[in-house]
């Protein structure tokens, strides 16, 4: 049996800048996505410029990651997005004179947002500067009609309130947190094709998905779980990638559903794995040390330390070694064994002692385990396979019982 990493592929953002004088006015075009058309620039500033409405509360904005890190003024060109968005605008006004900030604060709502799935993260933004205020009109690219986007929403909805029953509003952060990850994980199945893929109807409706869906929907389950959780956008394995930020009884910790949902490949002589048993939980509720192991933040994002062990996986499940001790390791192999568990996971502090251990481990442990496997189950020969997963300092073994 062969081990696979799912391939972590998003969408990224792409800004290109398009400059243009015309009859003295300054214009500036900034295309969010992939650019594929000519931008308009008008010929001069509107007298009266039409900036939207806001009817966003303060209120439904506390929790929001990225809102929360601006000055006043882009907290308000930030909700007038938000809601020529939510409004379906064709052309949104705001109060900007700088298309590129409009720019990111664009992007910035789409990652707080994962309820907004009828945008596909292209835009096109035009400042102008040929008025008494600057302002800047944003173009969003809509996948989907209101009316179309009305229907997703009701096809969403069972699935939905059908995962949240699942987990005891009086669980603790913790357990909702990891009810999610897990619900993640043996739902949804990882492909490249899925249609909507960047957005959360692929999970819910599709149950097909790339890390943009994985962390769009993690973050919309735990927002109304009542749980802190942010989009984090980055790149693994040189690739551009997503995860999620969460707050677990007051520290940070990162969450990657994607990379929890790894792909075997079986083998002939190994035991069938259940989907249980295929989930990896390093990359539930971990830290920075863990995650900047395989994973790599977006230069334009900054995100609080996530220092914390309590909630790493391994150590709550009595996992985690600190210490060189075969007696230990031997004990833990021979009462795997007494139970029929299918594997045994070493996770170690630091890789010396991972290396240590693994040889250790992988020989005469090994060998005097197979030996008990086979006394107190009278079997003639002993079948077990062993994954070495250097970079996590972890040892997975696999045993047969037939």
């Amino acid at each position: 049996m062969s081990r696979r990493r799912k391939k972590s592929t998003c969408g990224c953002f792409v800004v290109i800048l398009l400059a243009a004088a015309v009859l003295g006015l300054a214009a500036a075009a900034w295309m969010q996505g992939w650019f594929d058309g000519v931008v308009d620039t008008m010929e001069e500033a509107e007298a009266t410029v039409p900036f939207q409405e806001i009817t966003i509360s303060e209120e439904s904005l506390a929790g929001k990651y990225y809102y929360q890190q601006l000055d006043n003024e882009d907290k308000t060109v930030y909700k007038e997005i938000a809601q020529g968005i939510k409004d379906f605008q064709e052309e949104i006004y705001i109060h900007t004179g700088e298309a590129e900030q409009g720019n990111s604060l664009f992007r910035n709502v789409l990652y707080d947002m994962p309820e907004i799935f009828w945008c596909d993260g292209q835009a096109t933004s035009t400042a102008y500067s040929g008025n008494e205020e600057p302002y800047t009109t944003i173009k969003v690219n809509y996948t989907y009609t209101r009316e179309e986007s009305d229907d997703l929403k009701n096809q969403m909805e069972e699935p939905i309130n059908a995962c949240l029953a699942g987990v005891s509003a009086d669980s603790s952060e913790y357990d909702k947190i990891k009810y999610v990850f897990e619900y993640i994980v043996n739902t949804v199945e990882y492909d490249i094709n899925a249609p909507d893929n960047q957005n959360i109807c692929s999970v819910f409706i599709g149950k097909r998905s790339v890390c943009a869906g994985y962390a769009r929907a993690t973050q919309y389950l735990l927002e109304t779980m009542g749980i802190f959780a942010t989009y984090v956008p980055g790149s693994s394995m040189d690739e551009d990638h997503a995860w999620n930020l969460v707050s677990c009884d007051g520290e940070y910790y990162y969450v990657d559903a994607t990379w929890g949902d790894p792909v075997f490949t079986q083998q002939e002589d190994v035991p069938e794995l259940s989907q249980e048993d295929m989930i990896n939980y390093d990359y539930l509720c971990c830290s920075d040390a863990q995650l900047f192991k395989t994973h790599t933040l977006s230069e334009a994002i900054t995100m609080p330390e996530c220092t914390s062990d309590k909630y790493n996986y391994y150590i709550m499940q009595g996992m985690y070694y600190e210490e060189y001790d075969p007696e230990t390791f031997q004990d833990v192999l021979n009462q795997a064994i007494s139970r029929k568990d299918k594997k045994v996971i070493f996770k170690f502090s630091s890789t010396e002692l991972y290396e240590m251990a693994k040889d250790e481990i992988l020989g005469d442990l090994m060998e005097e385990a197979a030996q008990y496997l086979m006394s107190i189950y009278d079997l003639s020969e002993v079948h077990y396979y062993y994954q070495e997963e250097a970079q996590l300092n972890k040892l997975v073994i696999f045993w047969s019982y037939d």
